[in-house]
């Protein structure tokens, strides 16, 4: 992980539980774009985190579209890290059931759970 990332992302996770959601996704962007590529993992965490930021500010459209960018992400990495953020995404997108960009997120997301639960073994 690249050290000088931490500290932005702290900020903003921090400027979410303050209910500044606005600032915090300013800070997660430039934060994702500051970020090396080989990070995948971490840029998907970071994109849902994001989107759930847009969507506490009242921002479905954009955060439909960040939540979608994670998700293409926890499919190529099979990330549970980034499904159990979108799934927090998810639940809050919930209230904005009609908007075209949440329908089709929640739609993707809905297809591809069912996919992850047949790749965790069963003991």
């Amino acid at each position: 992980m690249d050290e000088r990332c931490l500290p932005d992302i702290e900020r903003a996770r921090c400027l979410s539980l303050l209910g500044k959601p606005t600032e915090a996704a300013e800070i997660f962007q430039q934060a994702i774009n500051d970020l090396p590529q080989e990070f995948r993992r971490d840029r998907g965490v970071y994109l849902a985190r994001e989107a759930l930021a847009h969507a506490n500010a009242d921002e479905p459209e954009q955060a439909a579209k960040t939540g979608t960018a994670a998700l293409s992400v926890a499919v190529e990495t099979e990330s549970g890290r980034i499904i159990n953020e979108l799934a927090h995404l998810d639940t809050e997108l919930a209230r904005w059931q009609r908007v075209p960009e949440v329908v089709e997120f929640r739609d993707h997301l809905t297809r591809m759970l069912p996919r992850e639960k047949d790749r965790t073994p069963t003991t």
